[in-house]
């Protein structure tokens, strides 16, 4: 706990000047309304001085748990307590997950034509859940496309890597560049789902070495890579691919004069073999 604490000191600084700022507009705003009483205030004071315990746990999902228990501490509060006619707990709860659809059921007058003035402890609960379900629709996509946006990214940017071939040896060489924030594309084959969603979780594209040879080369922007390293298990595969990449600027009369090949060979007959390619290419 301590270790965590003195690693996240600043940001819950960060977090606590905030919400000080944002506390101070709400009590302006609402200091004469009469939905904010001593007891949802209290609740709140706490909820926001605790919530940096959080932080120390998640940093990653930490905005939308406080927007999710924000908007639903005010929402449950505010449909038992100041609905026009009394409630059951079960009913304020259903009221309450309705505002995550970005939807309020108007129990706040007597015949619920209301959409203008709500108390103002409704306010804080609807906008809250109406930015934890935008914001997390927003975050899903962007991971369902997050792999072909850092495609395009590489292909526009470029200075990236291009690692041809995975294995043990392989991954500790991806997890190295990731460390040094490289950027990074990975082709290979017959790779698992956990593999894969690990890869990911790194941020490094990976592409189906089993795609046609030109398509995956200009899918690897290869003329605007800053370096290619071939490192399959065979050596064999190595040269093939070594040959490949020769053949696709031959091909596609695209040059790349800072590029650097790296080449992985374990055997003597295939490194004289690379010799003699090398004097020909």
């Amino acid at each position: 706990m301590r270790e965590r604490f003195i690693s996240n000191k600043y940001l819950i600084m960060h977090y606590y000047l905030v919400m000080a700022v944002l506390a101070t507009l709400f009590w302006w705003l609402g200091k004469d309304n009469e939905s904010m009483d001593a007891v949802i205030t209290t609740i709140l004071a706490l909820y926001i001085l605790l919530f940096p315990v959080v932080i120390l746990y998640t940093r990653k999902y930490a905005v939308h748990i406080f927007l999710f228990v924000l908007a639903f501490i005010t929402g449950f509060y505010s449909f038992y307590y100041y609905s026009i006619d009394e409630h059951s707990i079960l009913n304020a709860l259903y009221f309450t997950f309705q505002l995550y659809l970005l939807d309020i059921t108007d129990v706040f007058t007597t015949d619920g034509s209301s959409l203008l003035h709500y108390p103002f402890i409704v306010e804080i609960a609807r906008w809250s859940a109406a930015l934890y379900t935008i914001s997390t629709l927003f975050i899903a996509m962007y991971r369902l496309l997050e792999m072909s946006i850092l495609l395009i990214f590489y292909q526009i940017v470029g200075n990236h890597y291009v690692v041809f071939g995975y294995h043990e040896n392989c991954l500790a060489l991806l997890e190295d560049l990731r460390d040094k924030r490289r950027r990074v594309i990975l082709v290979a084959s017959n790779l698992s789902h956990e593999e894969i969603d690990y890869l990911e979780s790194l941020k490094i594209v990976v592409l189906n070495n089993n795609e046609n040879e030109e398509y995956i080369h200009t899918k690897c922007a290869l003329d605007r890579a800053a370096n290619v390293i071939l490192f399959h298990t065979k050596d064999m595969d190595n040269l093939n691919n070594l040959m490949g990449i020769h053949y696709f600027f031959q091909r596609s009369r695209k040059t790349n004069d800072d590029l650097y090949v790296y080449i992985h060979l374990q055997g003597t007959e295939t490194r004289r073999l690379y010799q003699e390619m090398e004097a020909e290419l």
